[in-house]
């Protein structure tokens, strides 16, 4: 009894702990979709975006479409790993994001995310961070939301 009772929980412990596991961009497969719903709130703002990742596209609002480079995808990679690495909050910003992956083979994962550091993560938590990691190239999303609606905006 003892024996079935303790592969439960192991089970159990590993399920949850592959549950918790974060997405990884860098391998969203032909048919993976991946979306990120991003609500950022402050003292003196209020902004909301919607976010559609494959792996060759990033759609934005619904409105918004570009490439998918590499880079895009490793720095988002990075930015989420730095959250799950706890690093601490403070501020009054807040920056919420639920992110959904959809695999093409129907498999649904989904996480959530609080981002209240008030900071550029790599250059100010960097002794939160993993050594030998270039934490340099690390994209929050609300950087990369910021940037595509800027680039579209000069059209």
């Amino acid at each position: 009894m003892k024996t079935k009772l303790l592969a439960l929980l192991s089970f159990s412990l590993l399920m949850h702990a592959a549950a918790q596991a974060r997405p990884d961009l860098t391998q969203l497969n032909d048919g993976d979709v991946l979306e990120i719903s991003f609500e950022s709130r402050g003292c003196f703002h209020h902004r909301t975006g919607h976010l559609r990742l494959t792996a060759t596209l990033l759609t934005i609002d619904d409105s918004m479409t570009v490439p998918v480079t590499r880079d895009m995808l490793e720095g988002l990679d990075l930015y989420f790993h730095a959250i799950e690495l706890g690093i601490p909050n403070g501020c009054t910003t807040t920056n919420a994001m639920h992110v959904r992956q959809l695999s093409r083979n129907g498999h649904v994962s989904e996480w959530t995310y609080v981002d209240a550091s008030c900071r550029d993560l790599a250059n100010n938590y960097d002794k939160y961070l993993p050594k030998g990691t270039d934490w340099s190239r690390i994209i929050p999303v609300s950087r990369l939301l910021a940037s595509v609606r800027n680039d579209e905006n000069k059209k």
